[in-house]
């Protein structure tokens, strides 16, 4: 097992570690969901780009799911 460290800045540490982001179980399912789609692409910027962009979609929804950015659904 592979012990692996990052550094986030606190307001994001805080939202993702209050949705359950941080939670090792978690972040391996991301890893791996990526790793998959990364898999069924091919190997190229836009592959990679998509992997980032599914990791961190459940990031954002956990940071932006407020009633502050509520009024930016709308637009």
């Amino acid at each position: 097992m592979k012990i692996v460290q990052i550094s986030l800045p606190d307001d994001l540490a805080r939202d993702a570690a209050e949705a359950g982001l941080l939670d090792p179980a978690q972040m391996e399912a991301l890893l791996r969901a990526s790793l998959k789609q990364l898999d069924n692409e091919p190997s190229s910027a836009r592959a990679m780009t998509r992997a980032a962009t599914l990791t961190s979609a459940p990031a954002f929804t956990a940071i932006w799911n407020n009633p502050e950015d509520a009024v930016y659904d709308a637009i």
